[in-house]
């Protein structure tokens, strides 16, 4: 994502993490998330999504990590997930268009919320940024 700045590591296929990029989108619905709980002034909106995901999408067979499974339990929990989509849409800072042996295809420059974990993390010191935490076993994602 974004050139590479970005990205997801260890996936795990027993989770249903075939690609980073799955770990990255929903960090990005989480944070959007937890803005959009602050916002309505929701009690309990971001902790209610946390665990049915886990329940829904995770603890399942086969789970589950991709963008449908989110937006089920967004409207599950009572989430608007139209809500949380403009949000990521309008985290991403401008788009590029690449051509790649005649397939179009578009790459975003940057993302606001992800660069700014990035400064926060340099302005902390945090040497290792864990992605998320799932029984125990870390998800990275580096940001470069």
């Amino acid at each position: 994502m974004s050139s590479g700045k970005y990205c997801g590591i260890v996936p795990n296929e027993e989770l249903g993490i075939n690609n980073g990029t799955l770990i990255i989108f929903e960090n990005l619905r989480q944070k959007c998330i937890y803005k959009y709980e602050k916002e309505k002034s929701m009690k309990m909106i971001f902790y209610n999504y946390m665990v049915s995901f886990y329940d829904r999408c995770l603890n399942v067979k086969p789970p589950s990590f991709a963008e449908n499974c989110s937006i089920s339990v967004m409207n599950y929990v009572g989430i608007d997930s139209n809500s949380i989509q403009k949000c990521i849409e309008d985290s991403f800072e401008g788009k590029l268009q690449l051509l790649i042996k005649d397939f179009l295809l578009y790459e975003y420059k940057d993302n606001k919320i992800l660069q700014t974990d990035f400064k926060d993390k340099k302005l902390l010191g945090i040497e290792i940024y864990p992605g998320i935490m799932i029984n125990n076993r870390t998800f990275f994602v580096c940001y470069y």
